[in-house]
């Protein structure tokens, strides 16, 4: 058989005429036609396109299904790739290209058709260049791929395999593979080739460089694709093998020279000793650091080998048109990659898919040239959506295009920079469809420069990924520049800080900016003594030096220098030293133009500067502005340090100089303290801020303060913010300042989208997309009347939008006041019912899904006097809705669901009562504490109702969670004969013999304790000697097993009992002193699987509720120590209710007389509301459908939260409707307790439809009680 690898690795360099292609396919599998099945006529082609065709030949021919045509061009153009397939698609289902001008470079075509509508269908083109004489690894590896493994003629699973081959999922996958490893690999050599370099000295320094070594490294191989490194696109791989054969080091006589000499400063024609190179700027090629660092050829021989196997593309790939090879795009998701799995849920960062970006950019302008154009929005949508301008006059396209100009975006989430790099996409296909109606013609790259120097803004606290997203701008720049122009400076628009917060321990940073004080006192500087200026001297002397030894370790002379090099670096290192030491505390005198440290700057000159940096070009202009914006910074936050510390400090004199004659009261010492702590915190921070210059911080009104004074913040803030939940905020740095700030803690999306409205401007557009826990979560209450308070322009639940498990929405508001409004609803989680594409290709409808303007059917809604109108199309895959917003500001905490018939028929019978019952009696039954506070009046309540009345679950239950042990091998048993313990007695006599194999101490000792006491006792004495950890049980392990006589009947007991008073001071006795029998055992309700919480389960697991037992219980639930119990409401233990499921759906059974655990919530019904057998009728109605759409639809959580289930509508039922519904749930206990006996597989199965059979006549039943 032939071997695939070694055929294309041979043949691939051969393949120089028709025939040797066909011979590609029959080498491949593939069953070809004769080589004379040709012609372009047969196609129908226009006249214009048959002119770029020489040739077409029908290489293979799968039932007229799948086809392979080779296409022979005149020349090689993105139009022809994307026209020529169109005439195909007409006749054949799947069609496979192969281009070629010359048969040296060929261009693989796959088409895939992505469903977007009912018998809508997108094309997405899938390209594979390769030039046969250069051929890549990764090109090889995808042709190797496509070859037929078994023989087949079904076309389908012929373009199955072709569709996984030219998967560019597989290939970025792999390169993330090796990037890591070559990022471990790195980071490795540099810790262990430049010992004693303080650079290295922390983890995150260290990180930092390699990150920006293969950043850059990274950008070369893209500007040899581009042509722009002497014209070799294969420069790096040559210079290296050039620099091997001298034996001279790769990085210290190429690379670096590369990056801080001649890519970053200006040369006459582009000279240098490598050829013709551009002058970039930009600062990726600025020198970051000092020391003299080596990297060996070793190291970097591998790096470039896991390079060189890939192919770089700079084109900026769209949704609709990929290149299967690296792209720009790429960095992007290598920064998402270099986030371990933990880090990245930890820090909640995704990658943002490129369809959700395209679509969020789109709508977010549009809303933006909506509102502030005047425009009518019938002429904005064709211009946004699909590019035409006929409808609008000269005057409205120049109004338009200025506004686009103008505009002024911010991402404060950065990230990689998607959304910076879509917006500027976006923009440029907008202004180029005005520009010819404004008769402006302007070069891509042209547009793409002022659009970033101009429009774009970003923030990130992760230095990381602001590398990366300066980056990206810098490469799209480079796409489409057709002779190299000096990068723009991004320092200042895309920025490194936490944007959440513009606090310091409390203290907020922008009063002092917007009181001037800080303004002020830039003109005041300290005065440097003569012992300084020496020290300053000796510093510079020291500096020459230096470059003088580096500049000999260039020319070779690496092992003599390098000793003086250290020394030397010890030198400056012990100066430094010195001139910190001298660095006087009070000697401060105001002066005007007169050089701080050497360099003069005025206050109105920062802002100015920093405006103009952007377009600075020079290197050494460049380097003296940054110097003296830097050098600006460093005072200004030192000033405002001290400011904040003084305020501190006042605050202890102040409490200080009260208590001068007598002692400090002990609160105010208290106080005293945790205010030095907070001076030592901040002090902290700002040294922390001056090491690594990573800002703890954000105030945009200083850092933009052009555009706050000019518009008052953003026209546009656009997101995908972290999606950290409140829980994993316990240990962040900033938390104090978060809350300070905000107010509140919550998930940190929340946080950032009250933090949007106030970077927007007035009227300004706020486009996220976020968990979508927002939605419906009672907790988010403040988060929906945020947005619903302003005016929320769409709401969008998006399908499967990340790798990640997360379900996502996104929110288009805009920051405007109205109380009356209608919001767009669109829901496309079900977007594609096609299983065969991959969760991103399911994301791509979203490139051209169109706002409808004319819906074709209302359902009226009844609000009290008042009746609203929710329109929607029939006939859309995508359910769009138009939604007054009073619909939702009237929902109980409102809560956003989706506007279908039938939530809206479920909305207007039950939510106006929901509403009148939840402002009433929410503060009484939000918790069982409050249930129990106001038991009597809510009794009272009870006591009105009557069949048909609608009421909330809270009122007529109570209930929550039960007793953790915290030692569920101590204190539980598993009854004899059950499955359970017959795991238990195998497991046991697996440790037992593990014991006397390998521990031969707790083997003897075993054994003489079984002599003496029975087992149960025996493993408890054997536990409390050697320990869980030692014996090898696993945590919670139960090891004891009980029989069924041991197990106290509670419920016989109290049926012998009369009156239900004294019924109830017995169980109560029971609870909370617990049995003197011998049988002290009693029933624990704890479930392990969802599944299990559905009607009728066994329960085989009991606890030890005897007198001691239970003392202990009490006396220690709560208490802060080692395994310690948690005893939770025991005023409910032994009631008749329900067991409810925490996950998936909402779920019920039937228990009674039992003690219940914390992993799933019990409800028990007051007052028998439901009739006799109450917790029958409450398992039938959470268990009905209706029940579950009301739960889903209005009150969802990933965890079934109580709070949420007491929002549930519960209709009174009759006596007889009571009847009937029990004869059916008694019919589902029975049908479970034969499923839970059998076990026969085809039995249970049997068994389940039928218990299916039965719930749904319950459903129905419940559906009749509700009346829907």
């Amino acid at each position: 058989m032939i071997d695939i690898k070694q055929f294309i690795e041979s043949h691939i360099p051969q393949m120089d005429s028709p025939e040797k292609v066909y011979q590609l396919f029959q080498g491949l599998g593939y069953k070809t036609l004769d080589p004379s099945y040709k012609g372009k006529e047969a196609w129908g082609l226009r006249e214009k396109d048959k002119e770029f065709i020489k040739q077409i030949y029908a290489i293979a021919n799968y039932k007229k299904k799948f086809q392979i045509f080779l296409v022979e061009l005149k020349t090689l153009s993105p139009g022809i790739l994307r026209e020529i397939p169109l005439y195909f698609e007409r006749e054949i289902q799947y069609p496979f290209f192969i281009f070629t001008p010359d048969y040296q470079n060929y261009t693989f075509v796959l088409i895939e058709k992505i469903r977007e509508d009912v018998g809508v269908w997108k094309r997405k083109i899938i390209k594979l260049n390769l030039d046969r004489e250069n051929a890549y690894y990764t090109d090889k590896w995808i042709l190797s791929e496509i070859a037929l493994k078994d023989p087949t003629d079904d076309p389908k699973k012929i373009f199955k395999s072709l569709q996984q081959a030219f998967g560019i999922q597989k290939v970025t996958k792999r390169f993330f593979v090796e990037y890591h490893k070559n990022f471990d690999m790195l980071i490795e050599s540099l810790k262990r080739n430049n010992r004693g370099i303080p650079l290295f000295n922390y983890p995150e320094r260290l990180y930092a460089f390699a990150q920006r070594f293969m950043g850059r490294l990274m950008f070369l191989y893209f500007l040899q694709k581009k042509g722009w490194l002497a014209g070799d696109k294969k420069f790096i791989t040559n210079w290296f093998n050039k620099t091997k054969r001298e034996r001279k080091n790769f990085y210290q006589s190429i690379l670096k020279p590369l990056f801080f000499e001649i890519l970053n400063r200006k040369r006459p024609n582009d000279n240098s000793p490598f050829g013709k190179i551009p002058f970039l700027n930009g600062g990726l090629f600025e020198k970051d650091y000092d020391e003299l660092v080596y990297i060996p050829d070793t190291t970097i021989e591998n790096i470039l080998k896991f390079l060189n196997f890939y192919n770089f593309t700079i084109s900026e790939e769209v949704p609709l048109e990929v290149e299967v090879a690296v792209n720009p795009e790429m960095l992007g998701k290598i920064f998402e990659s270099m986030l371990p799995e933990y880090e990245r849920g930890e820090k909640g960062t995704f990658y943002t898919p490129r369809p959700i970006v395209h679509y969020m950019c789109r709508e977010s302008l549009k809303e933006y040239l909506v509102s502030f154009s005047d425009i009518p929005r019938y002429k904005i949508l064709p211009l946004i959506e699909e590019g035409r301008v006929k409808q609008l006059t000269a005057t409205e396209a120049k109004k338009v295009y200025e506004l686009l100009r103008n505009v002024k975006i911010l991402d404060p989430a950065v990230g990689s920079g998607a959304f910076l790099v879509g917006m500027m996409q976006e923009i440029i296909r907008l202004r180029k469809a005005l520009g010819s109606i404004l008769e402006e013609k302007i070069l891509d790259a042209e547009l793409k420069r002022e659009i970033i120097q101009e429009n774009l803004y970003g923030v990130d606290i992760e230095p990381e990924a602001i590398e990366i997203a300066r980056l990206r701008l810098w490469l799209s720049l480079v796409v489409d520049e057709e002779k190299p122009e000096p990068l723009p400076n991004l320092d200042y628009k895309i920025l490194q800080g936490n944007s959440l917060i513009g606090t310091i321990k409390g203290y907020n940073l922008l009063k002092l900016f917007e009181s001037g004080k800080l303004e002020l006192q830039i003109g005041k500087k300290e005065v440097i003594p003569s012992k300084q200026l020496e020290l300053f001297s000796k510093i510079e002397t020291l500096k020459k030096e230096k470059l003088k030894i580096e500049e000999k370790i260039k020319k070779g002379a690496y092992t003599l220098s390098q000793g003086k090099l250290k020394f030397l670096n010890f030198q400056l290192y012990q100066i430094n030293n010195q001139l910190k030491k001298l660095k006087p505390k009070d000697n401060i005198k105001v002066v005007k133009n007169q050089d701080m440290f050497g360099i003069q700057v005025e206050v109105s000159d920062y802002h100015r500067l920093r405006n103009q940096f952007a377009f600075i070009t020079d290197p050494l202009k460049r380097k003296e502005a940054k110097e003296k914006l830097q050098l600006y910074e460093k005072e200004i936050f030192r000033i405002a340090k001290e400011q904040i510390i003084s305020k501190f400090r006042q605050d202890i004199n102040n409490i200080r100089e009260r208590y001068k004659f007598r002692d400090i009261p002990k609160t105010k010492q208290n106080k005293i303290n945790k205010l030095e702590l907070t001076i030592s915190e901040i002090d902290r921070i700002f040294s922390q801020y001056e090491k690594d210059k990573v800002k703890p911080f954000f105030l945009p009104q200083w850092e933009f303060k052009d555009i706050y004074r000019e518009k008052g913040g953003f026209d546009i803030v656009i997101a995908n913010p972290p999606y950290v939940r409140t829980q994993k905020l316990s240990d962040l740095p900033y938390r104090e300042d978060l809350k300070n700030h905000h107010g509140y803690i919550d998930d940190l999306y929340v946080h950032f989208t009250f933090r949007a409205f106030e970077l927007a401007r007035s009227r300004g557009i706020i486009t996220f997309i976020t968990s979508d826990t927002y939605l419906t979560l009672a907790w988010k209450e403040r988060m929906r009347r945020l947005l619903q308070d302003y005016r929320l322009r769409r709401l969008i639940l998006t399908p499967k939008a990340f790798e990640a498990t997360v379900n996502t929405a996104i929110y288009i508001a805009q920051k405007e006041v109205l109380s009356d409004y209608n919001l767009t609803f669109i829901d496309a989680r079900e977007i594609s019912s096609n299983e065969d594409q991959n969760w991103e290709d399911r994301l791509i409808v979203f490139e051209e899904l169109k706002e409808i303007e004319a819906y074709d059917t209302q359902t009226p809604v009844r609000l009290g006097n008042k009746e609203l109108e929710v329109s929607y199309s029939r006939y859309a895959d995508i359910g769009q809705y138009r939604v007054p917003i009073e619909i939702y500001k009237k929902s109980v905490k409102r809560v956003f669901f989706p506007p279908t018939e039938k939530n809206l028929k479920i909305y207007q019978k039950f939510m106006p009562k929901m509403n009148e019952l939840y402002e009433k009696w929410w503060d009484k039954i939000k918790s069982s504490k409050d249930i129990q506070k106001h038991k009597k009046e809510i009794k009272g309540y009870l006591s009105t109702l009557r069949p048909g009345d609608i009421t909330l679950l809270g009122l007529i239950t109570e209930g929550g969670q039960g007793l953790a042990t915290a030692d569920n091998g101590r204190f539980l048993a598993v009854l004899e004969g059950t499955e359970e313990a017959k795991r238990i007695e195998e497991r046991l006599k697996d440790f037992e013999k593990k014991w006397k194999k390998k521990d031969s101490k707790i083997y003897e000792t075993y054994q003489e304790l079984l002599k003496r006491y029975p087992r149960n006792e025996a493993l408890d004495k054997l536990r409390r000697k050697f320990g869980e950890k030692k014996l090898g049980f696993p945590r919670g392990f139960i090891y004891k097993i009980i029989k069924k006589e041991d197990v106290f009947d509670i419920a016989s007991h109290l049926s012998k009992i009369t009156g239900f008073e004294d019924q109830e001071a017995e169980r109560q006795r029971i609870i909370f002193e617990g049995l003197e029998t011998p049988r002290y055992w009693v029933s624990f309700e704890t479930t392990k699987s969802a599944e299990d919480v559905y009607f009728w389960s066994p329960n085989v697991i009991c606890i030890n509720w005897s007198k001691e037992v239970v003392k202990w219980f009490f006396r220690y639930s709560g208490k802060n120590a080692y395994r310690m119990p948690v005893i939770r409401n025991p005023h409910l233990y032994f009631c008749k209710g329900v067991i409810l499921s925490r996950f998936h759906r909402l779920r019920a059974k039937v228990v009674g007389y039992s003690i219940f655990d914390d992993s799933h919530p019990f409800l028990t019904v007051i007052n028998n509301i439901l009739g006799n057998n109450s917790e029958k009728m409450l398992s039938a109605l959470l268990n009905s459908s209706i029940l579950g759409i009301i739960f889903d639809e209005f009150y969802a959580t990933k965890k079934f939260e109580l709070n949420a289930l007491r929002l549930l509508p519960i209709v009174i039922p009759s006596a007889s409707q009571q009847k009937g519904i029990e004869t059916l749930v008694n019919k589902a206990i029975a049908i479970q307790k034969k499923r839970y006996a059998t076990k026969d597989e085809d039995e249970k199965s049997r068994l389940w439809q039928e218990l299916q059979e039965v719930q749904r006549q319950i459903s129905r039943k419940v559906e009749e009680i509700y009346g829907i």
